[in-house]
């Protein structure tokens, strides 16, 4: 995925200053958290987020400002996994806001 859709296609928008999004989709147990590198460890394969961060930051001009936000969602809510869990352990939630820009995400970290 990271050769064949983020590294030709993703990066380089993304340096234009163009916003991209990856997505893992699937059922319970199919390998995204894995693939997307959650929980990553230095003796495992990267996955995409960390391979994709590392790139953006080779490739960057000097200077260059970049923001990321990283959100879970699950059932009917969308959890910033940035922000620090709450006190009782749970993930901070999100609000969609709609306006005429479309779908935003305004409280991500």
């Amino acid at each position: 995925v990271y050769d064949a859709c983020v590294a030709p296609a993703l990066l380089p928008n993304v340096i234009r200053g163009c916003n991209a999004t990856v997505l893992a989709y699937g059922q319970t147990g199919s390998g995204k958290t894995h693939a997307m590198g959650s929980g990553a460890q230095a003796s495992r394969v990267p996955g995409l987020i960390q391979m994709t961060v590392a790139q953006l930051f080779r490739q960057l001009p000097e200077g260059a400002t970049a923001r990321a936000c990283f959100v879970q969602i699950y059932e009917d809510s969308v959890h910033d996994l940035l922000a620090p869990p709450l006190v009782d352990g749970e993930l901070s939630r999100l609000s969609l806001k709609r306006d005429s820009g479309g779908w935003s995400l305004p409280a991500a970290r």
